[in-house]
């Protein structure tokens, strides 16, 4: 009894600390439904069976509960609202995947209208009567029975429904965003099912569901008195797993990864490539001074042609040095929005005009309608523009002849992707992850600062998308850019990513 009460404030605290993003949200619902359904059971257990106490903590929360008064009309109506909120935590699971309209949504939540009223003690009390007054005694049981399993089978649909819309969803995507989160909300949705499936199908509750209950006849058996420690203790271990599992990814939100640790760990290594960019510096500004000295002393000896000379070597690595800052300032700002309404591919064909592109082929396959994106232009064009600007440098790089920048957009319904593909030297597999580190380029220094696609980044996930890249080396490289879209000039569409 001391673990089951333990249970319900488990359930409790993860709903205060999950309802920090949509599919948090909805785990929330599951987890309140949970523990409706087990407070529920508990007071089952300790009213109308023959439960015994183990030990003194047992026997303290028997008493006390004991003395709750409670009928069993009143703890069938709250068994049903458990079942029901269970059923419309599943409704909102499956819209995170699934577009639906008003009557879409009504059609879903209906059955759990009907599961409320099919459900209600006094209505099960009525056809009992009805079938055991011998005058129609097959019809009513007929109607009970049918009654009965239509509950049972509405239940069990409910139940399954998310595994299979998520898995669904992920076969059927093409985006990477979406794929992902529909991975993490899958995991969640099968780490919530087991839960489920511990403690109210095979496990301790299941003689307490609806299903299982006879609400006239009590005890009817030994339900409460064993139960296996093991399947509780499972249920903590998954709840922490699935805890951990939220907290570490935010499905359905903007973006990716959003603990704490991930963020110390990125400052730790962006402090370190600060420290390194600035040492470099530091020794550019040294042999400034360097060539300075060397300046007085030539103009001593009244040598101005040296003079001049070194004074022209000064001034053009000092412009050099201060372009290089004033690309690092603008890369880390952060990005501010000014939003307007535009078209991505407008984007994409101003960056290529900027793009210093010679000798490469360019091929667009845009999107047949077109879908507008909210938010800043600028960066936006900008951020095309670097990640443009290494697919030319990836085919210089490669020095051979049919160079290729392929651009495609595509659309699935309140989502864009862009994928841009060049047919370059690729990106080493160690190096994949390393390329959205602020400052880190395989590049020559006098070529790139390794910002540029730590800044595209950053600006696709201000305007609620991400990035990701796909290479290999000696033969391509894919960066992938989604975001949520418009269809419209004048209509938001709703992002369910």
């Amino acid at each position: 009894m001391v673990l089951l009460v333990l249970l319900c404030v488990t359930f409790i605290l993860n709903s205060v600390l999950l309802g920090r993003t949509k599919f948090a949200r909805v785990i929330m619902l599951y987890y309140v439904g949970c523990f409706v359904l087990v407070t529920v059971g508990i007071m089952y257990f300790v009213k109308f069976t023959n439960y015994s106490y183990t030990n003194q903590w047992d026997y303290a929360l028997l008493r006390r509960i004991s003395n709750i008064r409670v009928s069993i009309y009143t703890l069938s109506i709250i068994h049903n609202i458990g079942i029901c909120i269970l059923m419309f935590a599943t409704e909102e699971c499956v819209r995170l995947v699934l577009p639906m309209n008003l009557k879409v949504r009504l059609l879903l939540l209906m059955p759990i209208v009907l599961m409320f009223v099919l459900n209600r003690p006094e209505l099960r009390w009525y056809m009992y009567i009805k079938q055991n007054e011998g005058l129609s005694y097959n019809f009513w049981r007929f109607i009970n029975e049918g009654v009965h399993a239509l509950l049972v089978l509405t239940a069990g649909v409910y139940y399954i429904a998310p595994m299979v819309f998520y898995i669904r969803y992920i076969f059927k995507t093409k985006i990477f965003v979406k794929k992902r989160y529909g991975t993490v909300g899958l995991a969640g949705v099968v780490l919530t099912d087991i839960i489920i499936l511990l403690l109210f199908i095979i496990g301790v509750f299941s003689s307490t569901m609806f299903y299982n209950m006879d609400l006239l006849s009590f005890p009817k058996r030994d339900m409460g008195v064993y139960y296996d420690n093991a399947y509780i203790i499972i249920v903590f271990a998954i709840m922490i797993l699935n805890f951990v599992l939220l907290v570490w990814f935010t499905p359905f939100e903007k973006y990716g990864i959003a603990n704490m640790q991930n963020r110390k760990k990125k400052n730790d290594v962006l402090s370190n490539d600060v420290y390194m960019m600035l040492h470099s510096y530091k020794n550019r500004f040294l042999s400034t001074e360097k060539l300075a000295t060397l300046a007085i002393e030539f103009e001593r000896k009244e040598d101005f042609q040296n003079v001049g000379g070194l004074l022209e070597t000064i001034k053009n690595d000092s412009m050099n040095a201060a372009v290089d800052i004033s690309k690092v300032l603008n890369a880390i700002n952060p990005v501010v929005m000014d939003y307007h309404i535009f078209t991505v591919e407008s984007c994409i064909d101003d960056a290529l005009e900027k793009c210093e592109i010679s000798n490469i082929k360019v091929v667009r396959e845009y999107a047949g309608a077109e879908n507008y994106v909210l938010g800043n232009r600028t960066k936006i064009v900008d951020c095309f523009l670097n990640i443009l600007s290494n697919a030319v440098d990836a085919i210089e790089q490669k020095n051979m002849p049919g160079g290729e920048i392929r651009i495609r957009v595509y659309t699935e319904f309140d989502m864009m992707c862009v994928i841009i593909t060049d047919n370059g030297c690729g990106i080493p597999r160690e190096n994949i992850k390393k390329v959205f580190r602020p400052f880190f380029t395989t590049k020559e220094k006098k070529v790139g600062n390794g910002l540029g696609l730590d800044f595209a980044r950053r600006v696709v996930r201000t305007h609620g998308g991400d990035v990701a890249i796909k290479s290999e080396e000696g033969s391509f490289t894919d960066v992938y850019a989604a975001f949520p879209c418009y269809n419209n000039i004048n209509t938001k569409v709703k992002w369910r990513c």
